[in-house]
């Protein structure tokens, strides 16, 4: 009899590194395309938006390494499922906003309806693709693994620290982004 390996959001530790699947902001801006007459314009957003697809046998995978330390679905925006994961695990994150993947097409868009294409991928939720955390210095080789086996990316966001929630640092400034997501009452 085969047993699942679950992953939950309490196994975060310091130096772990952050790590996402997909690209961010596809659905927020998607939505944001159809409130403003724009869908015609970018039908794979609206999609992305209409019809997500989970990453369900992507999680099955990752679980299985046995280098992942905390997971989740990046439903709520990165900056509220990554708190709760910060506080499920007792630490903090940094979020590097030039890592972020954000699609040159969800740039396009963002910036055609009005939105800031950085606040989006942070705060726009629906992607639904994984956010997770990777036992220190195993990420690259991971992602090479991943892409590999399955033929997906994965991207490197930052780094879980022992710090207080989610911050992101863009430049030379530091910004508290905890729970700024979508959040669930």
């Amino acid at each position: 009899m085969a047993t699942d390996i679950v992953c939950t959001r309490n196994g975060a530790r310091i130096a772990d590194e952050i790590w996402i699947s997909g690209c961010l902001g596809s659905s927020s801006v998607g939505l944001c395309l159809l409130q403003t007459g724009h869908g015609d314009l970018f039908p794979e957003l609206v999609k992305s938006h209409l019809d997500p697809v989970p990453q369900i046998g992507l999680g099955g995978v990752l679980a299985k390494t046995g280098l992942v330390t905390s997971m989740m679905d990046s439903s709520d925006g990165i900056a509220t499922d990554l708190a709760h994961i910060c506080t499920e695990s007792s630490c903090g994150a940094v979020v590097y906003g030039g890592l972020l993947p954000i699609s040159a097409m969800v740039k396009e868009a963002a910036v055609l309806t009005g939105q800031n294409p950085l606040q989006q991928a942070l705060l726009g939720g629906e992607d639904y693709g994984l956010v997770f955390t990777v036992k220190a210095g195993q990420g690259k080789g991971l992602a090479r693994r991943i892409k590999a086996d399955i033929g997906l990316d994965i991207s490197l966001i930052g780094v879980i620290d022992s710090g207080q929630g989610v911050r992101l640092s863009a430049g030379d400034t530091m910004t508290d982004i905890s729970f700024q997501g979508y959040e669930h009452k």
